[in-house]
């Protein structure tokens, strides 16, 4: 009867130990998943990694960190062996389950590379020649050129900033801004952030009140007051982060840019692009979708890349708009090609400006050849909204010999030049 009694002890024991085990990975897989928000989508690289740490999370406590065993003898380095136990089924079954999805990785990688789809990287985008005279109003002034990088709007925005105590000792303006056609104007904007997580934690109630709104054009920024004020930010915490909200009411898709908007009436939007392979299960990642989110209500709307309207500027952000340029100006020819012989291969510079057309934003970047000149084959525009690509063969210097050039005639001033604005004189692109 004791031994009955002893029995059944030792099953309720082991059947609590297990539950308790249970319950201790889900808490922690589900916290790693809260903190670093994969999408649980077998198309995305991150899921993989997600799934090997979940499943090493649940096989750990019941075992799995006995796998492995160091052996250290006197005068010799350390040893890590199998450990004998391994042998036995269960542990076998572990191992395997934890090498799936790296295996998976690895196997996605290597057929979703260019060695094997160099002709299917190539065609992910079409390219149109076109003439530049053509497609661009001559500029006659110098005064409507948008001249600011960057860097300069982040001085001028924080300058708008710094005049608003109320503001300022609370929020600062978010590093990043988002180059814009704001009702037929170039402007560069910047939404405020919460300086931290106190200032958050004691502002979180009243949100995050504006954004700054710089023109490139005339030097000036302007801080632009919400009548609603913006709840859900890059700079919030726990379900006021912004990637958390999109991740727990999107937790399928793949992420991609993400860009903070205005429509023609100064409401905030932020604009997030939705990636898919266009190659394999991981390769040439592309635009598909376009989740419109209103930080202020909480709401969004998804939808298809041919539907997003025309307040909308930055769907495709530049360096993916350069890295699909690159696929199709090295691979048109091959992938042995591309590494050998260069026949025909071209390639865009390292950078790239704005330019405002027809009421939307394109990137535009020199084309040269990929033996390493410093001079130009000529040069592309990337609509930043729709995708769509245009090259003109236009030859002339590169872009960072221009700007060494201009530095070179006012080098007793020891000024930096930015990267270079496009425009049309008298037919040229200038």
């Amino acid at each position: 009867m004791a031994t009955a009694t002893k029995q059944k002890t030792k099953k309720s024991g082991g059947a609590l130990s297990v539950i308790l085990k249970l319950i201790l990975s889900s808490v922690i897989a589900f916290a790693v998943f809260y903190i670093f928000l994969p999408p649980i989508n077998p198309l995305a690289i991150e899921f993989w990694v997600f799934l090997t740490a979940v499943l090493a999370i649940y096989l750990v406590p019941f075992g799995l960190a006995g796998v492995f065993k160091v052996y250290t003898l006197p005068g010799s380095a350390a040893r890590v062996e199998l450990s004998p136990k391994t042998k036995s089924r269960g542990y076998k079954v572990m191992i395997i389950v934890v090498l799936i999805p790296i295996a998976v990785m690895i196997i996605g990688g290597i057929i979703s590379s260019t060695f094997f789809n160099a002709k299917k990287y190539a065609d992910v985008i079409d390219v149109t020649e076109a003439n530049f005279a053509d497609d661009m109003d001559e500029t006659e002034n110098v005064t409507n050129i948008a001249l600011m990088d960057t860097d300069s709007a982040v001085i001028i925005g924080n300058r708008a900033l710094g005049s608003l105590s109320d503001v300022v000792s609370q929020y600062i303006l978010n590093g990043t801004y988002t180059q814009i056609n704001f009702q037929g104007a170039p402007k560069k904007l910047s939404v405020l952030e919460y300086d931290g997580f106190f200032k958050w934690l004691g502002n979180r109630e009243n949100g995050i009140p504006g954004y700054v709104m710089v023109d490139p054009v005339y030097n000036t920024a302007e801080y632009k007051k919400l009548t609603k004020e913006i709840k859900y930010a890059e700079s919030g915490y726990f379900g006021d982060d912004l990637m958390r909200k999109l991740r727990f009411d999107y937790p399928t898709k793949i992420f991609g840019n993400v860009a903070f908007e205005v429509d023609e009436d100064g409401n905030p939007y932020y604009i997030v692009a939705c990636m898919s392979p266009r190659v394999g299960l991981f390769g040439a990642y592309d635009v598909s979708e376009v989740i419109i989110f209103n930080p202020c209500e909480g709401n969004s709307a998804i939808i298809s890349v041919g539907e997003v309207p025309q307040w909308v500027d930055i769907v495709y952000d530049g360096y993916l708009a350069e890295d699909k340029y690159n696929w199709h100006g090295t691979l048109s020819g091959g992938f042995w090609n591309s590494i050998i012989g260069n026949k025909g291969c071209k390639q865009t510079t390292d950078d790239f400006g704005y330019l405002m057309h027809d009421d939307d934003v394109w990137y535009y970047t020199g084309v040269t050849s990929v033996t390493g000149d410093a001079s130009n084959i000529g040069f592309i525009l990337s609509n930043a909204r729709t995708g769509e690509y245009k090259y003109y063969a236009v030859v002339g210097a590169e872009e960072y010999s221009a700007m060494s050039a201009a530095e070179g005639e006012v080098q007793h001033m020891n000024y930096k030049a930015s990267f270079p604005a496009l425009i049309n004189v008298s037919g040229e692109a200038t």
